[in-house]
Formats: C-alpha cells, structure tokens, sequence
C-alpha cells in the first residue's frame, strides 16, 4: 500500500497561468508513470495580486518504486531520484497544442526506508527555471 501526498512542494505561480505538473527521472525527460509516483497539484489565490500559489502533493508507490527505474537498492533503504516539472501554460498555440511560457525543474533526491512502512527524508533539493522565448 502507499500512504497518499508523501511529499509537498510549494511554488509561487503567476496569476492567470495555469499549471502543468510531470514527475520526470533524474533527467528531466524520461516520463515516470503515475502508477510509481501519483502527482496531484490545487492552485489557490495568495496575498499578492501578482501570484497565485501551487501545491503539489506526490504519493510515491511504495508497492511500485522497488521495479521502476527510479529506485537504487541500498539494502532496507533505497534512493528515488526524480525531476518535478511545473510549466505554466499561457494558452493553446494556434495548431491547438498546449503553450509552455515558463518552467520550473525540481530535482529531488529520496531516501525511502521500506522497514519503516515508508520513511522519505529529502537528501537533495535543486531547481532550474527557464522563461520560453515568445513571440509575438
């Protein structure tokens, strides 16, 4: 079984924009499946005009990890390297697919203890954001 939300990543977002969460490997392009790590995300209004906020809540699979391609063995424990990628979709283009404006790369590293039911410690947080060129 897996105990849902395990994790929470809070982001300031701006207004207007609406989210799109993947989890990615650690190489931010290499899809991992919602059955390894279920992503859900709830965007709410903040104090400032100029940001809304997004809550990303990850439950990690503990029945799944041990198979994917994310998990390494460490006997009891094991680490999950993952990239959670949040673009901000202004619209759709004119051919009808989603527009990235922006996006923000979170790599997280993992230490899941399998004895303890599941027991994450963050060992590793970095991030990369990126504006998309626009034109006009």
């Amino acid at each position: 079984t897996s105990v849902n939300n395990e994790i929470t990543i809070l982001y300031n977002i701006s207004h207007s924009r609406h989210p799109m969460v993947t989890v990615y490997e650690d190489d931010c392009k290499s899809t991992v499946p919602q059955t390894v790590v279920g992503v859900t995300s709830n965007t709410h209004t903040s104090n400032n005009p100029m940001y809304d906020l997004l809550d990303v809540y990850l439950d990690i699979k503990q029945e799944a990890i041990p198979d994917s391609s994310i998990w390494n063995d460490n006997g009891n424990t094991g680490i999950v390297n993952i990239c959670v990628r949040v673009d901000l979709i202004s619209d759709y283009d004119q051919d009808g697919t989603l527009d990235s404006i922006a996006y923000q790369n979170t790599l997280l590293s993992l230490e899941v203890n399998m004895e303890q039911g599941i027991n994450i410690d963050v060992l590793a947080e970095s991030n990369e954001v990126k504006k998309e060129e626009q034109s006009v």
